[in-house]
């Protein structure tokens, strides 16, 4: 294949943006690098990509990093596939497009198999109605009319 034809993309994951001062930096995680035909280039496809190295959660950003631009003002955050092409009409050819992946752990949906199974793990204690203790008192949110 000609290598016109190939979007060379590099993958940073697994580390998180920290600012210090006014300088941005990403630290940690990891790299991986992925060939993406130009022409089939779009923001599924590049998610595609990415679970190739990882399990992809719906509530992950990814931001491209323009080249020659300090990090704090050359991230292009990626929501579509305008955007992908975008990306591609900055990356030369055989030069490599930087792909930062933003996540915080957040839960994506209920269906995710990466759920948390604590409601799972509650164990059920039979308690006689007798054995049962009345609170001391009861707090509730609303307001004091005082």
């Amino acid at each position: 294949m000609d290598p016109s034809e190939i979007l060379n993309v590099r993958f940073h994951f697994g580390g998180q943006f920290i600012h210090i001062g006014p300088v941005l930096d990403y630290v940690g995680g990891d790299e991986a690098l992925s060939l993406i035909e130009r022409d089939k280039l779009s923001l599924f496809e590049v998610q595609g990509h990415l679970k190739d190295h990882l399990e992809f959660k719906e509530s992950m950003k990814l931001y491209f990093h323009v080249p020659r631009k300090e990090l704090a003002d050359g991230l292009r955050f990626l929501f579509d596939d305008s955007g992908c092409a975008s990306m591609s009409d900055y990356i030369c050819v055989g030069d490599v497009a930087d792909i930062y992946v933003e996540y915080h752990g957040e839960q994506d949906s209920e269906s995710s198999s990466s759920a948390s199974d604590y409601e799972n793990e509650i164990v059920d204690v039979d308690m006689d109605d007798d054995e049962a203790e009345e609170p001391d008192m009861v707090i509730t949110a609303e307001p004091d009319d005082n």
